[in-house]
């Protein structure tokens, strides 16, 4: 089993047990009609435990959410001491399965949870975080205040997210409208902004109803945008200038600007491991823009280590639930057994109960463990990944004042500074129509490159792709006179050119693999369109490809084919687009 969701939180109800209990089950009553596609079993209820000679209680439930081809197990755990009450949510999903069909299983449930909490007093709260199922607006100073203590915060168990207003939401024709209809213009402008004010609500509640329990929606209203600006943006320097102007392009990534969204990881610090996302994934991919912000989370949830009162309600969970499994496959023992030695069967089932008592809860502690380390392991590859990103950012500053000098001397090079600030794929293939004039690209070259415009790496993959088309527009230029080099990749290895693309087998593949041109259907998605000046046909098989990215379907490729020793001397591109739309026996 692997853990795919959890969620903490205090909560101060009298008798949280029977509460937390009475909520569970009418969720688990109501789950047919919240989810048509998915069944659930019969909820099993703990009866309450006292765990410590002190009184402390715990009281632990479970339910199996299914369909045909995996199921989720679904375990809710309370913890009351004198000290302290929790509430503890987990879902563990069968190794290898997915999430998706489970995607608002687990919030639905933890937003009931909560809702009742706060409708009952119980102010559930994520250590220094008061939690609810909606969104959080923020709308006073004092309120940014709070937040840049609870930020730093060590004793915070939620993550938390601040989504900015978006400007864009602001619909002119809608205004326009008004007024023509006779409603006074300012008037009509102030209703838009109404209107503006609703969309991003609405936007900052979807994303908290998806976030319950695993992290705390605060939305920044326009009016508060500078101010929040000013207190949380990491290159605002206070007079609405970057802090790095030589740097402009890299810092745009991390700037809240209006509509985009600052997410402070549990348990790490706040400038150093925080993540922005664009506000152009935060209108159109509210799906994409989950998955990352619970991907960003997940390692210090996963790690926090649980109150040995929880691990006891989870072990006596286990307990009753393996006996209740036992009894259903090996059914009740025979009258004729019951009769002879009931007395030997209880004994035995005792002995077994306080084998399995002992063994359970070093079991735990080591599963417990093991997820701290990886908690761990991947909060430093995220570091790593940190550093790595640092060191290409000032390979690409360096690169830069580099062509800025050798341009002084060579016109030729001062193509290798785009005019404008890269925005996306799109955008990228716009300006290298317009400047590399050795790239062909056809429009029919680009595939599902909407998106990739609105994918969470837009900006990466706009740069990484710029990059590969003036890397090619070079060598066509270098091989316009005598032919030093025999193809692309060659001259990548030995011409020592500036913008030169990397010919590690992970950026760049002159050929398919031999699995990939045996298979006629991979093969024929590889017949990619050309100008008929090369092929009258109009298409032609590529397999020359750059790997903008890698590591999923959704990873960017773009095929070319090398006709610069042919009647045209350019390099046509036959494809930008997803892997997924070029697939091999991996995808």
């Amino acid at each position: 089993m692997g853990l795919a969701y959890r969620a903490l939180w205090n909560d101060d109800r009298a008798d949280l047990h029977s509460a937390v209990s009475k909520t569970f089950l009418y969720w688990a009553s109501d789950f047919p009609s919240r989810h048509d596609r998915l069944q659930i079993s019969e909820p099993f209820v703990l009866d309450t435990l006292e765990v410590e000679a002190d009184g402390s209680q715990v009281c632990a439930a479970r339910v199996t959410v299914y369909n045909e081809e995996s199921s989720l197990s679904v375990n809710v755990s309370t913890f009351c001491c004198q000290e302290d009450q929790q509430i503890l949510v987990e879902a563990d999903l069968e190794a290898g399965d997915s999430l998706e069909p489970y995607r608002n299983v687990v919030p639905l449930l933890i937003r009931d949870l909560i809702d009742d909490g706060v409708s009952d007093g119980g102010r559930p709260r994520g250590g220094v975080l008061e939690i609810s199922a909606g969104a959080q607006p923020v709308f006073d100073s004092g309120e940014l205040d709070g937040l840049v203590d609870q930020i730093d915060d060590p004793n915070r168990t939620v993550g938390l997210v601040l989504l900015m207003a978006d400007l864009l939401d602001f619909n002119k024709k809608r205004k326009d409208r008004l007024v023509e209809a006779g409603v006074e213009e300012t008037q009509a402008t102030l209703q838009e902004i109404t209107n503006v004010t609703q969309i991003g609500r609405g936007r900052a509640e979807l994303l908290a109803g998806f976030l319950a329990g695993v992290a705390v929606v605060k939305w920044i209203p326009y009016e508060m945008v500078s101010a929040a600006q000013r207190k949380f943006d990491p290159v605002f320097a206070g007079n609405g200038e970057s802090t790095s102007p030589e740097s402009e392009e890299e810092s745009e990534d991390w700037r809240l600007s209006l509509g985009r969204v600052r997410v402070y990881p549990v348990g790490i610090g706040a400038e150093d491991r925080s993540r922005t996302y664009h506000e152009t994934i935060v209108r159109e991919r509210p799906g994409v823009l989950v998955d990352e912000i619970r991907s960003a989370i997940e390692p210090g949830l996963i790690g926090l280590r649980l109150p040995d009162g929880l691990l006891a309600a989870r072990l006596a969970l286990e307990l009753e639930v393996a006996l209740v499994q036992d009894q259903e496959i090996h059914g009740p023992p025979s009258r004729e057994v019951e009769f002879q030695d009931t007395s030997e069967l209880v004994a035995q089932l005792r002995e077994d109960l306080e084998k399995l008592r002992q063994i359970l809860p070093v079991r735990e502690l080591e599963v417990q463990e093991l997820r701290e380390v990886n908690a761990q392991l991947l909060e430093d590859l995220e570091v790593r990944r940190q550093e790595v990103d640092e060191v290409h950012n000032e390979n690409e500053r360096l690169i830069s004042q580099l062509v800025s000098l050798l341009s002084r001397q060579d016109d030729s090079l001062e193509v290798g500074q785009p005019k404008e600030l890269l925005k996306n794929v799109s955008h990228v293939v716009r300006l290298a129509r317009a400047d590399l004039p050795l790239v062909d690209i056809p429009e029919a070259a680009l595939r599902d490159v909407q998106h990739l415009d609105s994918g969470i790496n837009a900006r990466s993959d706009a740069k990484k792709v710029w990059k590969g088309l003036l890397a090619l527009h070079c060598y066509a230029q270098a091989q316009a006179g005598e032919r030093t080099y025999r193809d692309f990749e060659q001259w990548c290895k030995r011409s020592r050119h500036v913008f030169a693309w990397s010919s590690n087998p992970q950026k760049l593949a002159m050929n398919e693999s031999n699995s990939v041109k045996r298979d006629p259907l991979q093969r024929s998605a590889r017949q990619f369109p050309i100008s008929p000046e090369v092929d009258p046909s109009g298409k032609m098989e590529m397999f020359p490809h750059l790997k903008i990215s890698t590591g999923s379907q959704h990873a960017t490729r773009l095929y070319f084919y090398d006709d610069t020793s042919g009647p045209t001397g350019r390099i046509h591109i036959g494809f930008i687009g997803p892997h997924k739309q070029v697939p091999n026996s991996t995808t």
